[in-house]
């Protein structure tokens, strides 16, 4: 549901003939994730997240632009599978190769892609099941690593208040997730992760 949203964004605002192409100066812009949604997992509950990480891009006169950014994304959540009710503590750690266009002058639109260039998880969790005899429960502490592949798709707005720029976005990450232990494969699969990112640039 993300994706599609953001897609809509990106049309729209790209193809909006009101919006002038950029102009000829440099930027070098530093961002941060503020706020996190990840997509949803099937069968989860009391889930909560955290986000952290940063990225840093230089944006060239002609309006391209290249950058790097790194999220560590955690969540915690229950799960039932089967007779077996899991708890888990789960941290993902993605970096990402970006390029992007900005459009506008003191407004700007930016429109950017990303690639994951390195990326892996671990999970934590502990497994309770449940036995047929006393105690009647048995609970095991466990961990397992997740491999990462996926893009990233970003839309971000600027305003330039002399050298100085201000700027918010949404970036969307569709991962693919595939979890080492047998146990857990029934979690692999693409997951979408929806951050909102603030930042700060300066102008050349």
């Amino acid at each position: 549901m993300y994706r599609r949203i953001l897609i809509i964004f990106l049309v729209v605002f790209g193809f909006l003939e009101t919006w002038a192409w950029a102009e000829g100066r440099s930027r070098l812009r530093l961002t941060t994730p503020i706020a996190a949604e990840y997509g949803d997992i099937e069968g989860a509950t009391n889930t909560t997240e955290q986000v952290s990480g940063y990225g840093v891009e230089y944006i060239f006169a002609n309006g391209f632009g290249l950058g790097w950014s790194a999220f560590i994304a955690k969540a915690k959540f229950d799960l039932t599978i089967g007779s077996t009710d899991l708890s888990f503590d789960q941290e993902t750690d993605s970096q990402f190769l970006d390029l992007s266009y900005l459009f506008g002058e003191k407004l700007t639109l930016q429109l950017s892609y990303g690639t994951l260039l390195d990326g892996s998880g671990k999970a934590r969790y502990s497994q309770t099941t449940t036995l047929p005899f006393p105690p009647y429960t048995f609970t095991a502490n466990l961990e397992d690593k997740i491999s990462l592949q996926g893009t990233a798709y970003g839309l971000t707005l600027g305003m330039a208040l002399g050298d100085i720029e201000l700027t918010y976005g949404l970036r969307l990450h569709h991962i693919n997730h595939d979890y080492q232990s047998t146990t857990l494969s029934i979690l692999d699969g693409e997951y979408d992760q929806l951050y909102q990112i603030a930042g700060i640039g300066v102008l050349f």
